[in-house]
């Protein structure tokens, strides 16, 4: 039976004396395993591969020596004191942090920002083929896949919405029909107020690949960028 019956003193002590250490799937213990053995395991191959290169080679054998066996160290695990007092300072930080977020974002859209000089070489800016290409890498990696339908009609769109509004020197396209995969927009086929409308917009048309809610509202965004670029140029 404890001798401790006093609940502050209880608390007093849990506060120093309890640590957790208690990783987000349970697994602390396998991986600081797998974490020495890959330690140890690499030191083993890395003196075989040089005991066999000092059959050949008698320098090889004097650097087997300096060979040293990668250090695996544990993070401290931190008392059940230090634990309430981190988790209080990330409460006092999160309070108003959406707020301030959001209003960056909105000083930055809505502020000049400084002219970055547009570079006199040519090159790709956007292309058909770098985007399937893209969207196959993210696919194999575990993403939603995106049909070729869908990205050429993306490209079609965009690239429409600056030949209407006259931000290309040139007609790349004048249909869905004429897009394919060695379609591309090139530095020299923008002006300098497309070039820049490119530069304030594509990111964002980029990543609303995988948002994609039809034309029509697609190109609302469009417009919408399009007006608040007007307001900052």
């Amino acid at each position: 039976m404890s001798s401790i019956r006093n609940p502050q003193q209880k608390k007093r002590l849990a506060y120093d004396r309890d640590h957790y250490a208690k990783s987000e799937y349970d697994k602390a213990r396998n991986a600081w395993r797998i974490k020495k053995l890959k330690a140890r395991q690499s030191y083993r191959r890395a003196v075989d591969s040089l005991a066999r290169a000092a059959a050949l080679d008698g320098e090889s054998d004097s650097k087997i020596s300096a060979i040293r066996q990668r250090a695996v160290r544990r993070w401290p695990v931190p008392s059940l004191r230090e634990d309430v007092a981190h988790k209080l300072k990330q409460r006092v930080r999160s309070v108003g942090a959406k707020r301030s977020r959001r209003a960056a974002r909105q000083h930055f859209d809505q502020s000049p920002h400084p002219a970055i000089p547009r570079l006199k070489a040519d090159f790709c800016v956007a292309s058909v083929g770098g985007t399937l290409s893209r969207v196959r890498r993210r696919t194999k990696a575990g993403f939603s896949d995106v049909s070729r339908q869908a990205v050429i009609r993306r490209f079609w769109q965009y690239l429409r919405f600056l030949q209407s509004h006259r931000l290309t020197l040139r007609t790349i396209a004048r249909s869905l029909a004429d897009v394919g995969d060695t379609t591309e927009l090139r530095n020299s086929d923008l002006t300098d107020a497309g070039f820049g409308f490119v530069r304030y917009s594509h990111w964002r048309w980029v990543r609303r690949l995988y948002q994609d809610a039809g034309a029509k509202k697609e190109d609302a965004y469009l417009k919408k960028w399009y007006e608040k670029f007007q307001s900052i140029t």
